[in-house]
């Protein structure tokens, strides 16, 4: 027995998973860039921190605010001018 609708709304259905499927691969995409970005700018800066100061574990600073030493950002935009 067929009831009447009941196909397009099973198209419709089709059409919204698929679309939620493709926004899903979409937000996934764009977080593993996001990863990637903040990944790569991690490791180019213990790349320079590597050059100057020498190979050593660094930790990762959390997402929160941070107080830093005024005279310490103005000696690092001295040293690496083209970073900032």
């Amino acid at each position: 027995v067929k009831v009447r609708g009941v196909e397009q709304h099973d198209e419709d259905l089709e059409d919204v998973l698929e679309s939620a499927e493709e926004t899903t691969s979409v937000l996934r995409r764009r977080r593993h860039l996001l990863l990637d970005v903040y990944g790569q700018s991690l490791r180019h800066v213990d790349n320079l921190y590597t050059a100057a100061f020498g190979s050593q574990n660094r930790n990762v600073p959390a997402h929160m605010p941070h107080m830093l030493d005024k005279f310490v950002i103005e000696e690092m935009q001295r040293k690496w001018p083209a970073e900032f």
